[in-house]
């Protein structure tokens, strides 16, 4: 895949997570490049939950579609039962995905500690304590020495003679 990625940079913007976004273009075999634009995908997403939310999705349009022209009570009771269970077992694939990557980042931690498992929590730790704020009091004696209004005493110093 990645001999046929080109032209790709990172984006510039606010995201407001610790992630950018990677705008590249994918040559495919013919030649003909198409555009791809990657979010930040979740460190659990992969092509098993990709297909089963795309489901979930087809299955929901098809009940709303059958709501809104059956009204709520619609002619085909099964197809609720059937989005329910494919939304439950894209959940317990999620989960389980998720519990997957947490033995691998544990496994990858014996291995490696500064890797993965040391970037997390460290940055859980950097969240932990609270910026230091000074109270007003000690924000007005700050600035008082740091904006002096009054001019300092000028005081004439007369050169010392050696004897």
């Amino acid at each position: 895949m990645t001999r046929h990625i080109h032209e790709w940079n990172v984006l510039s913007g606010e995201v407001f997570t610790y992630h950018n976004y990677i705008y590249f273009e994918v040559q495919q075999g013919n030649g003909s490049r198409v555009a791809e634009e990657y979010r930040n995908i979740p460190y659990w997403w992969n092509g098993e939950i990709e297909n089963k939310r795309k489901e979930c999705n087809r299955l929901r349009r098809i009940l709303t579609r059958a709501n809104r022209n059956h009204g709520t009570a619609s002619k085909e009771p099964g197809l609720k039962i059937a989005y329910e269970h494919a939304r439950a077992e894209l959940k317990r694939m999620i989960l389980n995905t998720k519990k997957n990557k947490w033995k691998e980042l544990l496994n990858e931690l014996e291995n490696d500690i500064w890797g993965d498992g040391y970037k997390i929590i460290m940055r859980r730790l950097g969240r932990l304590s609270p910026p230091y704020r000074p109270t007003t009091s000690q924000q007005l004696t700050i600035v008082k020495e740091l904006f002096q209004t009054e001019t300092p005493e000028l005081r004439v110093v007369q050169p010392r003679v050696n004897s």
